[in-house]
């Protein structure tokens, strides 16, 4: 039913807020509806709040975003994947600040698993159904690898490894944003 968007009740929340803080937001959407809109939504408006770089190579302009798309849509999916739908109320929420991309999954670790073992490629699916439709798609491998993956990309573009954590009842990314001087700015 979460596939087809007949549950209303599981929103993603996103946010683009002014500063450091939530005090001030600079545009805010709500994506409801089926799973995969949804998902493709999300991702369109962190890149449409997140800097883009173009540099000429050559003939060619090669552009790239500060946070890579890869660990960017792994983690949405993650959070899509895993999170606690039980609980009504409580969304996936991404807010984009000055200083870091969080992203914010409902529901802890399940099955006893611990961060130890996501970081060691240890993964229990918690919604099975939706999890065999995304690898149907190849939206997701089934293998564990993805905060391996949202790692070590965002290392190898230079970037510090993402904060990733289990906060209270909640699962949270926080993607630290370079920081670019403002006369730089431009070239984003």
């Amino acid at each position: 039913m979460i596939i087809l968007g007949k549950f209303p009740h599981c929103p993603i929340k996103c946010a683009r807020f002014k500063g450091t803080t939530m005090e001030t937001f600079i545009d805010k959407k709500e994506y409801s509806g089926d799973i995969f809109t949804a998902l493709e939504n999300t991702q369109n408006f962190v890149l449409n709040h997140i800097n883009l770089q173009a540099e000429i190579k050559g003939l060619y302009r090669d552009e790239k975003y500060e946070i890579p798309v890869v660990a960017l849509r792994e983690a949405l999916v993650n959070a899509i994947i895993h999170r606690d739908y039980v609980n009504q109320g409580r969304d996936i929420k991404v807010g984009i600040y000055d200083d870091i991309v969080n992203i914010v999954s409902p529901g802890s670790l399940p099955y006893n698993i611990t961060m130890d073992d996501i970081f060691n490629g240890r993964s229990e699916v918690r919604n099975r159904v939706l999890a065999n439709v995304f690898k149907e798609l190849g939206l997701i491998e089934q293998w564990g690898s993805g905060i391996n993956r949202i790692i070590n990309t965002c290392k190898s573009y230079g970037l510090q490894s993402p904060i990733i954590q289990e906060k209270n009842d909640y699962f949270d990314i926080e993607f630290i944003r370079p920081q670019v001087s403002a006369s730089s700015k431009e070239s984003f």
